[in-house]
Formats: structure tokens, C-alpha cells, sequence
């Protein structure tokens, strides 16, 4: 997917007058050496590093080489913005943008004595909490023209032409798996008209399919009909896919949404035990998740459901009901994942093995369980089987990852299924 994150630095950067590049290795395939052999031609002033949890060691070793060629090294991201060790993790890193990045990034360049300007960290020096920006619609639009736009793949698109935006930034909810130390949780959002010209200028520019990345696309209802109603004034021929709490549709906004060209929606199910819902935080039930998606399969709109296996507390009767209550919810896809350590979250720091799925298997993602590690393996690898082989859901599925140009990615996934 595209990193709207750096795009919108890089756009807030050069509306300043700044010159800036943007550098997506892991789209490029490149392997480590080729990266800092680009970032050593370019000699950077300053040289800007987003970090996940899961690559923290790559991020580290990659700033160590190339710490040379640039000004100043400032990370950023979900990392830096959750862990306040990150500067002794990455010792190559002069400071760290802790929260969004927009105008902090900008406040840390200028930077050179004194406390740090709020929002940066800094060696030695006190850190100042910077509020989450209040005027979404005063920001430039991603510098999508810095990335390789067409290069991009999506497998639930069904087509290499498509885009993503967020409309909206901050999640209010209290779910303890997600860290919100980027956004925070005060939820803002942009006005209709301004995401309404955006989602404009992408149709224009080629996409058909749009891809929103807000945690809760339907926070304010009003302001999700207007866009909805907006789109279809505007005659913008585009479907798209959204993510929503299952306690947030109701049958007309999801039938306003499908004439609105609404594809697919995602739904956090996580479990099919209330017990887990509620140590889990997640504020839900599996009733209003059986009533959501049906409400979704009236309306002719796809489901996406997002589950988390193996969460503490569960046993393998745990895993394998979740499994058979998304069959149940008859998902049209279904993304199985466990639950991983992050800062940030109630389970930080990290005190369990791993066990990697078919999306995660190169990262290094710590699964916080009280199973085995390979039993839950084993699990996962059951789950996302049992799911996709079928031959229903391959008939379904093959067509739309053909036509969005995922099939290396999708093979290498069932591949790693098979060992």
C-alpha cells in the first residue's frame, strides 16, 4: 500500500520549500544493500526513517550504514511514537518525531539548542507532548507524485488502478491489541467537501478503486452520508472499501453507501468469545457482529472480517469456534492474524514467541498467547487453509487477485501455507 504517512510529510515539507524525495524499499524489492547505496548517492540533510515495531532491527542496522551520508537521521512512525527507548534501540537516530509528523518533522529540522520543540525527542533533554493537529482540511493532500503510484498492489481491489486516502485520523475506542500513539484518541475529521475533492482528483487521475484507511470511517454518520451522497452527486464512478465497528451500521447507510459505490467493508470481529471481547477491550458482541454482517449482505456490500486468534486466555476450542464463526458470518474474506506485542498496548514489553502468518511470515512480530507458539502456528496456517481453499472461495477469489496484480504476492502466501 502506498505510505500515505510519508506522503504527507513529504507534501507539508514541500509546501515550506524544501526538496525532498521519498524512498519506498519495500515496494522497489530491494534488498538492504541497494537501499543504502540510494540513500548514500543522495546525501541528505536530513534523512527521515518511518519504523514498525516488527523492523526496528532493520531500521537500526539500516541507519547505522548510512548515518555518514546524511545530516541529521529523525525517525518516526508508530515505533518512535510508542516506545520512548526507541533512541537507544536506533543509536544511529538524532531524534525521533513522537505523534503526526507533519509539522513536528518540520520543527525538528530547525531544531539546534534548548529543549527540543514539542513532539521531538531528543537525547538527554525533556520531551513535550504535541496535540494531534485539530485542522485536517488545512493540509496539503498526499505527494502521491513522490511515490510510484502505479506500482502499488491491492488483491481485494480487482484492479491495478487504485487509490487510498484517509478522511479521518484518531480512534475514541479502547480496544488494549491497538496502539494509537500516532493519532491518538481524539477523533477528527475532514470535512465532505474537502475529502469529496481529493477522492475527485484520484478518480481522475485513473483510480477505480478507492481504498479508505480511517479506523472508523463512520464515526460521524452525517459526515459518511454527505461524502456518500456527495460521491454520487459528483458522478463519481469508483467503488471503494471503508472500515466500520459492528455496532456502527444500520440498513440505511449501508444501502446509501452500495449506491455510493461502496465495495466492501471491513468489521474488527477479533473473536467469537465474549469473554475475549472484553478482555480485549473491544466494547462489542458477537450478536452485533452476526448482525452486522448480515445487514452487510442484505445491502449487496462484501465483508471483510478481522480476527485474532489465540488471544491470553484462549485455548485451541477458542481458535477453532472464531475460526467457525467466521465461516458462520458467511465473510467474504477474512484476514486471521494473532495478537502481537507493541508499545503502547497493555502487553509491552514483548514476553512470547512468535508465530507467523502468511502476510507477516518476514517480520519479526512477538505473539502475546497463553499457547505454544507452534500450536498456534499450526492454528493460523489451519485457518487461512481452511478459509481460501476452498474451491467456492478460490473461484471468487483467483479472478480479483489476477486483475489487481497480486499474484506473487498471493502465491508466495500459499506457499508458505504449504511447509
Amino acid at each position: 500500500m502506498p505510505p500515505l504517512g510519508l506522503a504527507y510529510v513529504a507534501a507539508v515539507a514541500r509546501r515550506e520549500g524544501l526538496e525532498v524525495r521519498v524512498l519506498d524499499g519495500a515496494l522497489r524489492r530491494w534488498p538492504p544493500a541497494r537501499i543504502r547505496d540510494e540513500i548514500r548517492a543522495w546525501r541528505p540533510d536530513v534523512l527521515g526513517v518511518s519504523v514498525v515495531t516488527p523492523l526496528v532491527e532493520d531500521a537500526r542496522a539500516l541507519i547505522a550504514e548510512v548515518r555518514a551520508s546524511a545530516g541529521r537521521v529523525i525517525v518516526g512512525g508508530p515505533h518512535p511514537s510508542a516506545a520512548d527507548t526507541v533512541l537507544d534501540e536506533i543509536p544511529g537516530a538524532d531524534l525521533a518525531v513522537v505523534g503526526e509528523g507533519e509539522h513536528t518533522l518540520l520543527d525538528a529540522m530547525g531544531w539546534s539548542a534548548g529543549d527540543p520543540p514539542p513532539g521531538v525527542r531528543s537525547r538527554g533533554r525533556s520531551f513535550t507532548p504535541r496535540p494531534p493537529i485539530q485542522d485536517l482540511d488545512a493540509l496539503p493532500w498526499p505527494a502521491r507524485d513522490l511515490l510510484e503510484s502505479g506500482s502499488y498492489r491491492y488483491p481485494l481491489a480487482g484492479t491495478r488502478r487504485f487509490a487510498s486516502l484517509l478522511t479521518s485520523r484518531g480512534c475514541p475506542y479502547t480496544c488494549t491489541f491497538c496502539d494509537r500513539s500516532v493519532h491518538g484518541r481524539t477523533w477528527r475529521a475532514r470535512s465532505a467537501a474537502s475529502v469529496l475533492d481529493e477522492w475527485a482528483s484520484l478518480v481522475q487521475d485513473g483510480a477505480r478503486f478507492v481504498v479508505v484507511w480511517d479506523d472508523g470511517f463512520l464515526e460521524d454518520r452525517d459526515r459518511a452520508a454527505a461524502i456518500a451522497e456527495g460521491l454520487l452527486a459528483r458522478n463519481l464512478n469508483v467503488t471503494w472499501k471503508c472500515e466500520a465497528r459492528v455496532d456502527q451500521v444500520d440498513p440505511e447507510i449501508l444501502r446509501l453507501l452500495r449506491r455510493a459505490g461502496c465495495r466492501i467493508i471491513a468489521f474488527g470481529v477479533e473473536s467469537a468469545s465474549p469473554r475475549t471481547l472484553r478482555s480485549l477491550g473491544k466494547g462489542t458482541t458477537p450478536e452485533r457482529a452476526a448482525r452486522a454482517f448480515t445487514l452487510a449482505h442484505d445491502a449487496g456490500i462484501e465483508t471483510l472480517a478481522y480476527a485474532i486468534l489465540g488471544a491470553p486466555g484462549e485455548d485451541l476450542g477458542d481458535v477453532a469456534a472464531t475460526v467457525r464463526f467466521c465461516r458462520d458470518l458467511r465473510a467474504d474474506w477474512v484476514q486471521f492474524s494473532t495478537l502481537a506485542a507493541l508499545p503502547g498496548t497493555p502487553f509491552w514489553p514483548p514476553r512470547g514467541g512468535t508465530a507467523p502468518g502468511p502476510l507477516d511470515a518476514e517480520t519479526r512480530r512477538l505473539t502475546v498467547t497463553d499457547l505454544p507458539s507452534d500450536q498456534l502456528e499450526d492454528a493460523l496456517g489451519s485457518a487461512w487453509r481452511g478459509f481460501y481453499a476452498r474451491p467456492s472461495t478460490l473461484v471468487r477469489v483467483i479472478p480479483r487477485v489476477v486483475r489487481s496484480g497480486c499474484v506473487r504476492e498471493v502465491v508466495g502466501a500459499a506457499l508458505r501455507l504449504t511447509r
